[in-house]
């Protein structure tokens, strides 16, 4: 059985619904006390591995559990951000009265976002990596340091939810989802967990 922690980053300093897609940005001071608590609290357990998103934010979080855990962090642009071309860095008030945007969130599965990606596409990276992962040696435990976007959708695959469905549950900053790939198919063990909660 494979384990995976998916992590979203910790705290950036973004005020209200941006898309901040592929822009690099560090964590804010409490973003990196909080991503230490979460290291030191998972770091605590057995970890074979440790992949982290090109986004500095993520390769930050990753950082300080590699310090806890003892591994080095391999980057993955398999699990990095949603490019989100055309509207990274706008907010979503801003993007309301685009009739593309609006089309978008009627039909999330298929349409590309300008300039971007689809979300089909997320998905699809997102999950070969992981099943590749799994397959390449079952007994594992890997900790993967991503987005909110992608974990979502990975988590919503595993479960069975629709692709449009995906943003149903919440992923928190710093917060640890974990799931099982095993002989009887994917479990998610614990969903948007705080370092507290670990």
């Amino acid at each position: 059985m494979t384990t995976f922690h998916l992590i979203r980053h910790a705290e950036v300093a973004v005020v209200g619904r941006v898309l901040v897609g592929r822009t690099d940005l560090r964590l804010t001071d409490q973003g990196r006390e909080h991503a230490e608590q979460l290291g030191a609290r998972l770091g605590r357990t057995p970890i074979d591995e440790i992949l982290s998103s090109p986004r500095e934010r993520a390769r930050e979080t990753a950082e300080a559990l590699a310090r806890h855990a003892g591994q080095p962090v391999e980057v993955a642009a398999e699990i990095d951000e949603v490019d989100f071309g055309a509207w990274t860095g706008k907010t979503v008030d801003e993007l309301e009265p685009d009739p593309l945007w609006q089309q978008f969130n009627g039909f999330r599965l298929g349409l590309r976002i300008p300039g971007g990606e689809r979300l089909l596409d997320v998905q699809t990276r997102m999950i070969e990596l992981l099943l590749r992962l799994h397959q390449a040696q079952s007994d594992r435990v890997i900790a993967l340091v991503s987005h909110r976007e992608p974990i979502q959708i990975a988590v919503g695959y595993f479960i069975g939810a629709p692709l449009e469905l995906f943003d149903r549950f919440e992923i928190s900053p710093c917060s640890v989802t974990t799931v099982t790939l095993g002989p009887s198919g994917p479990s998610v063990l614990g969903l948007n967990r705080s370092a507290r909660e670990l």
